[in-house]
């Protein structure tokens, strides 16, 4: 009798550190599953996130280009290249574009303020070339709905206007952050600051579908301060797989493809988490601005480098530094060029920068070119 009572605590015993191990295996493995998760979450985010240091900038020259038909000097915030065409955009006493046949060094027409139904009146133009058959097309950003296609047939030199207006009960669309329209054309893709949200516009239905993006800072302020926090400018690559958002007030330049995947987020130094002071519709002078806008090349995106205060900024406009960041290597450049510029622009081979100046005493005018074919040549 004892012996079974012996036997029956025995097996319960038994029983007992089975059920113990199995829950201790369970725990265990769940434990460790957990940790892969976590491992593998970490990993994917530190892939995506890219710290560069500071690179050496080194000092280039530039010379004077002389294009026959174009005025000598004009003022204005677009330059882009698409193929062998150079857009320009002048903003006083008018304005007006100026699009230029980059081999023949020649002006092949102009059209703006002037024009008529040709008229194009907002400052900023987002290049993107669009194949059809033998024509050539970039779209230009009026007020914001109103997007231009500008044809060009190849053989004829000629050109004409193609109008779309796009509206969206639902988002905001500036042209400063709108740059991706889908080969069908039925889609639109672009940054809207106001809700710091990459956004996809189908322009059959309107319906806007919006993923969150940019530093992760929590604010709560009304829409418009909340858009001149998070301002940035955008571009797209040249085949137009991959889209590129850079904020102004913070160091960090994120890289998207079409399919709302965040691909790279890029910061040169320590990311910033410092809230700009916002006034009056602009950043106080003593915020820090890092960056402009984006100027997508072939194998490597550029930037204005200027990484300090407002102030600072404002107060000494006698040259500008420029980071050329290869998207595949990470391996970073920069330059130097020794002279005031309002904007500039890389064609499709990286083989030269075109850039305006804002000095308007030289006879030969204020369009300059930089050759990069030595700084890239490696590549």
């Amino acid at each position: 009798m004892h012996f079974k009572i012996g036997l029956m605590k025995a097996e319960e015993t038994g029983c007992n550190n089975h059920y113990n191990i199995s829950m201790f295996m369970k725990k265990s493995i769940y434990i460790f599953l957990v940790f892969l998760i976590l491992l593998a979450c970490q990993n994917e985010k530190s892939e995506v996130q890219i710290l560069l240091k500071e690179p050496v900038f080194v000092d280039v020259k530039y010379e004077n280009l002389r294009i026959n038909g174009l005025p000598n000097f004009f003022y204005g915030h677009t330059h882009c290249i698409f193929e062998n065409y150079l857009l320009l955009f002048q903003e006083t006493p008018f304005e007006r574009y100026y699009l230029i046949d980059l081999d023949a060094q020649t002006l092949i027409g102009a059209f703006g303020e002037e024009d008529g139904p040709n008229k194009v009146n907002h400052p900023y133009c987002n290049c993107q070339l669009i194949k059809e058959g033998k024509a050539h097309f970039t779209i230009l950003n009026d007020g914001g709905e109103d997007h231009v296609m500008f044809q060009i047939n190849d053989g004829e030199k000629t050109s004409r206007f193609f109008r779309k207006k796009i509206t969206s009960k639902n988002i905001n669309i500036l042209p400063t952050s709108t740059v991706y329209l889908s080969e069908d054309r039925k889609h639109l893709f672009g940054f809207n600051s106001e809700k710091t949200s990459v956004f996809n516009l189908d322009l059959n239905t309107n319906n806007v579908d919006l993923v969150s993006t940019g530093p992760d800072l929590k604010i709560n302020t009304d829409r418009i301060t909340r858009s001149n926090i998070f301002f940035a400018r955008t571009a797209l690559s040249r085949d137009g797989k991959l889209f590129g958002i850079a904020y102004c007030y913070f160091n960090l330049i994120e890289i998207y493809d079409s399919k709302f995947n965040l691909l790279q987020a890029i910061s040169i130094g320590k990311p910033s988490k410092e809230i700009p002071k916002i006034y009056e519709g602009g950043a106080d002078e003593d915020s820090k601005y890092y960056t402009g806008f984006i100027v997508w090349g072939k194998n490597n995106i550029y930037l204005p480098y200027h990484f300090r205060d407002i102030k600072t900024i404002n107060s000494s406009r006698e040259s500008m530094k420029i980071v050329i960041i290869n998207l595949k290597n990470h391996e970073i450049k920069g330059i130097n060029i020794p002279i005031a510029i309002s904007k500039f622009t890389v064609d499709e081979k990286e083989n030269y920068l075109y850039a305006t100046t804002e000095d308007d005493s030289n006879k030969d005018g204020n369009l300059i070119r930089i050759n990069l074919r030595g700084l890239n040549e490696k590549e």
